[in-house]
């Protein structure tokens, strides 16, 4: 898991700058990386058998596409308020759009977290898929708390 960790001030750096197609790039291949690092951390701490993994990672796969869309979402969040205190056009108007924005993706995220918990409950143990959500939930901490120390805060 601190490998995926590890990796973040770079998609950071990435975000931030103007994306170019040659920094878009950059970014989904460090993206990739990233989310190969991650299976990796959930194909070990999850010890599937070879019929739970026939269930598991079509959903699995369905549920980290159906999140990549949020994480773009917050990824061009990031990007613009960078830009705004770059230019130094930030504004409390902007503060409130972005805000606005911010809670959107995080209602959605919340939406999309109890649809596929009640899919992986229909497929498997409870118990295991709560380990698989604690699982998730270590590595999207990890990921927050880079990301809040690589954001300045607003003024």
């Amino acid at each position: 898991m601190n490998r995926v960790i590890r990796t973040l001030p770079l998609l950071f750096f990435l975000v931030a700058a103007p994306l170019s197609a040659q920094m878009s790039a950059e970014f989904e291949k460090t993206r990739e990386a990233m989310q190969r690092q991650k299976d990796e951390v959930i194909a070990a701490d999850m010890k599937l058998t070879d019929e739970e993994g026939k269930a598991f990672w079509p959903l699995y796969r369905e549920y980290q596409a159906a999140m990549r869309k949020l994480q773009d979402r917050y990824f061009r969040l990031l990007a613009e308020y960078a830009k705004e205190r770059e230019n130094e056009t930030f504004t409390d108007r902007k503060a409130k759009a972005l805000l606005d924005e911010y809670m959107a993706i995080e209602e959605e995220t919340l939406s999309l977290k109890r649809t596929y918990l009640e899919r992986f409950k229909r497929l498997f143990p409870t118990k295991k898929v709560m380990r698989y959500f604690q699982l998730e939930n270590r590595i999207a901490a990890g990921f927050h708390y880079q990301a809040t120390q690589m954001i300045p805060l607003a003024k």
